[in-house]
C-alpha cells in the first residue's frame, strides 16, 4: 500500500523523498538540493512547484514528511518521516548506482554544514562506497563512543573501521580504541591482544602509541603476565616522548609503576617513577591531570610502603584534580583507591560509604573493571564492620565475576576476603578459598604473601599446625626479601608469631615483638593522632598484633 502510494506521487515529488531518504532520519532542504544537483528539480524554472523547498512543503502537506524547524544546523529547517516505512520505502527506489552517488553527496554536504557526529560520516561514506574517507570516519567515530563511555559502541564502530580495510597508523588507531574499551569493560585478555596490535603500528612516541602500551601494561598485568609488563615498561623507558605526547607518556609510565609493584620488582618501578619526574621536569607547562597522574603514582607506592595517611592523602589529591579536570573515569579510579587507604586506616564505615559511591558511578559510566575492584574491597569494609553474611555475598559475587574478566590478581584478594569470612562459620570452604587466592597469585609475587598468611591462619584454626608453620615462614621471608608487599604485611607478621608460639617455638616473642615493632614503626608515620589510634586499634589485626 505505502509503495502504490509512493509511485502515485508526481516524478519530481518522488526525487525529492528519494534524495530526503538518503539522509536517513533527518533531511535539509539544502542538503536534499545538493543531492539532486542544484536549486530546482526538473520541472521548469517557471514553474515554483519545482521548487525543491516546495516540493518538500508538499509532502508536508501530504503527511509523508513533517517539518521540524531548525534543530540541527543553524538557518537549515530540519524535515523528518512521518513514519520509518516511508524513509524505507523511498531508500528502496533508489537504484544501486544513485545510492552510492547519494550518500557521498550526502556526506560532503554534512561535512560542510558542520556534523559533529562521525559515525554519521563514516556510514555515508561506507555507503558512497568510499571505504578510504569512511576509515577515517570510523576513527573519529570510536574515539566519540570511547569519550561517552559507551565502550560496546567503541568496539563495533573501530572493528567496522578494521573490515573497512583500514591499514597502517590508521588501523593501529582502532586496535588502540578497542584495547582502551576492553580495558575499561575488565575484558583482559581481549585489551592486551588490541594494545599489542595497536603497538606494532602505531608511530612510536605518539599519543596513540603510549595510551596503547598503557593499555597493553594494565591488561598484562591483570592477567599476570609478568613478561610482558616488564617488556612494555622497558619501551616506555627508553622511549622519548614529544611534547603533544608527554602526558600519554606520563599515564602510561604510571601504569607500568604499578604493575611493576604488583609484580615484586619494585628497583624497576622506582626507575620508571624517576623517569616520570624528569620528563615533567622538561616539559614544565604540564596541566593539572598529569600532576594528579603523579600524585595517584606515589600514593600506590606509599601504600605498597605501608604509608597509608599519605596513601589517603596523595588519593584524595589525585581524585579532585582529575575531577578539576573533568576526567570522571579517572576520579572514579582514584575514588575506590580513597575508599582503600579509608579501610587500611580502620575508618571501615567511611571505607564503605566511598567504596559503594564508586561501584555506582562505576556501574553508570560502565566502567565493570572498576566497578568490581570496588566491590572486592567492599566485601572487606563489610566484613571488618561485623558483617559477615553481606561480606560473603559480596566477595562470592566479586569472584564470579573477576573470574570471567580474566583478572588474575584481583581474584587473588576477592578469594582472600571470601575466606576471611568464611573462617568462622566453614574453615574447609575457607581453606578452599585461600588455596585458590594462592593460585590467582601465581604471578603476583607481592600479593602471594598475604594469600600464604591467610590460608596459614586458616590451618591454624583447623589445628594444622606445621603446614601452617611452613605457610607462614615463606610468607614471612618473601616479605622480607621484596621489602614491601601490596597488602597485609600485618596480617603476614601477626600469623607468622602466631603460627610459632602455636609449635612453641622459641623464635615466637622474638617475632611479636618485631611484628609490634614494625606496626609501630607505621603509626609513627601517621601525623594526625585521630587516624593514628584508628590504624592501631580499629584494624583487627593491628589491634591484635598489640596485644601479642
Amino acid at each position: 500500500m505505502l509503495q502504490s502510494r509512493l509511485e502515485a506521487l508526481e516524478p519530481e515529488a518522488r526525487r525529492v523523498l528519494r534524495a530526503a531518504s538518503v539522509f536517513g532520519g533527518a533531511s535539509w532542504a539544502s542538503g536534499v538540493r545538493a543531492l539532486l544537483g542544484g536549486d530546482e528539480a526538473t520541472t521548469p524554472r517557471a514553474s515554483q512547484k519545482g521548487r525543491v523547498d516546495d516540493w518538500l512543503e508538499v509532502l508536508v502537506e501530504r503527511e509523508l514528511l513533517v517539518r521540524r524547524g531548525e534543530r540541527r544546523f543553524a538557518g537549515e529547517a530540519e524535515y523528518g518521516f512521518r513514519s520509518p516505512l516511508v524513509q524505507e520505502g523511498a531508500y528502496a527506489m533508489l537504484t544501486d548506482q544513485d545510492r552510492a552517488l547519494g550518500h557521498r553527496l550526502a556526506a560532503e554536504w554534512l561535512e560542510r554544514a558542520g556534523e559533529r557526529d562521525a559515525f554519521v560520516l563514516a556510514e555515508h561514506h561506507e555507503r558512497g562506497q568510499d571505504p578510504a574517507r569512511a576509515v577515517d570516519h570510523f576513527v573519529r567515530a570510536a574515539e566519540q563512543s570511547l569519550e561517552a563511555n559507551d565502550f560496546l559502541a567503541a568496539v563495533a564502530r573501530a572493528e567496522r573501521g578494521i573490515a573497512g580495510g583500514a591499514t597502517g597508523e590508521t588501523l593501529g588507531a582502532l586496535h588502540g580504541v578497542v584495547a582502551e574499551a576492553r580495558r575499561w569493560r575488565g575484558e583482559a585478555a581481549e585489551a592486551e591482544r588490541a594494545a599489542e596490535a595497536a603497538i606494532a603500528l602505531l608511530p612510536r612516541a605518539s599519543r596513540r602509541w603510549f595510551s596503547a602500551v598503557g593499555d597493553g601494561v594494565i591488561a598484562a598485568g591483570k592477567r599476570g603476565n609478568s613478561e610482558s609488563v616488564g617488556a612494555l615498561a622497558a619501551l616506555l623507558r627508553d622511549t622519548e616522548p614529544t611534547e603533544s605526547s608527554t602526558g600519554a607518556a606520563i599515564a602510561a609510565l604510571s601504569r607500568a609503576v604499578l604493575h611493576l609493584s604488583f609484580a615484586g620488582r619494585s628497583d624497576e618501578a622506582t626507575t620508571l617513577v624517576a623517569r616520570m619526574e624528569a620528563i615533567v621536569q622538561a616539559f614544565p607547562e604540564v596541566d593539572e591531570s598529569i600532576r594528579a597522574i603523579l600524585d595517584r603514582t606515589h600514593a600506590s607506592r606509599a601504600a605498597q610502603a605501608g604509608d597509608i595517611a599519605r596513601y589517603l592523602r596523595l588519593s584524595e589529591s589525585a581524585r579532585a584534580a582529575m575531577e578539576r579536570a573533568g576526567d570522571l573515569r579517572a576520579a572514579c579510579v582514584q575514588a575506590g583507591n580513597v575508599g582503600d587507604a579509608y579501610a587500611g586506616l580502620g575508618m571501615f564505615a567511611e571505607a564503605e560509604r566511598v567504596l559503594r559511591e564508586t561501584r555506582d558511578a562505576a556501574d553508570r559510566m560502565g566502567l565493570r573493571s572498576i566497578a568490581t575492584s570496588a566491590r572486592t574491597n567492599l566485601a572487606r569494609a563489610v566484613a571488618q564492620q561485623g558483617r559477615s553474611e553481606e561480606a560473603r555475598a559480596l566477595a562470592t559475587e566479586a569472584v564470579e565475576v573477576i573470574r570471567a574478566q580474566g583478572n588474575r590478581r584481583m581474584e587473588g584478594f576477592a578469594r582472600v576476603y571470601l575466606a576471611a569470612t568464611l573462617l568462622a562459620a566453614d574453615p574447609t570452604a575457607a581453606e578452599i578459598e585461600a588455596r585458590a587466592a594462592l593460585e590467582a597469585f601465581a604471578a603476583s609475587p607481592a600479593a602471594r604473601p598475604l594469600a600464604q598468611a591467610t590460608l596459614a591462619e586458616v590451618l591454624l584454626a583447623r589445628g594444622e599446625d606445621e603446614e601452617a608453620v611452613r605457610l607462614a615462614r615463606e610468607a614471612m621471608a618473601a616479605l622480607v626479601t621484596l621489602g614491601e608487599i601490596e597488602e597485609g604485611e600485618g596480617i603476614v607478621r601477626l600469623v607468622y608469631a602466631r603460627a610459632l608460639a602455636a609449635i612453641s617455638d622459641p623464635e615466637a616473642l622474638a617475632a611479636a615483638k618485631s611484628a609490634v615493632a614494625r606496626l609501630q614503626a607505621r603509626a609513627d608515620r601517621i601525623g594526625d593522632p585521630t587516624l593514628r589510634a584508628s590504624f592501631l586499634e580499629r584494624v583487627p589485626e593491628h589491634a591484635a598484633t598489640l596485644a601479642l
